[in-house]
């Protein structure tokens, strides 16, 4: 009985550990009244919607009409943290030159399953923060 629970535990961790992490995007559009994110769940998009916070008449007018976007370097860290500790725990980006890094990149993005996106905004990241 004690193998049977004990087993049992075991796929149960396993499980979650190998179970797909979701990653926020960085495609956000501003409404009238709501700012509007997509996020991917299962590589199924779904709006949700977030409250805007409280701003002052002058504050309102020095802001443009065009949503910030988040930089990729902002992003790549994201992607660093989350695609890369699945499997491990991260580096610390500025123990290494960039030159190792694309070393360590060119096998380690396909083990990840990167995409295009992802893969761009972690070199970004990377070369930002590397010695």
């Amino acid at each position: 009985m004690k193998k049977i629970v004990s087993f049992s535990i075991i796929v149960t961790f396993i499980l979650i550990a190998c179970a797909k992490k979701v990653v926020p995007t960085t495609t956000s559009a501003t409404t009238s009244s709501k700012t509007t994110a997509t996020t991917k769940t299962n590589e199924v998009s779904k709006p949700v919607e977030m409250a805007q916070p409280v701003e002052h008449k002058e504050a309102k007018e020095e802001k443009s009409a065009v949503p910030q976007k988040v930089s990729d370097e902002e992003t790549g860290k994201v992607v660093f943290n989350t695609k890369c500790s699945k499997c491990h725990a991260p580096k610390n980006v500025s123990s290494y030159t960039f030159t190792k890094w694309e070393g360590i990149l060119k096998t380690m993005i396909p083990n990840a399953k990167l995409s295009g996106d992802e893969e761009n905004q972690l070199v970004a990241y990377i070369k930002a923060n590397s010695k």
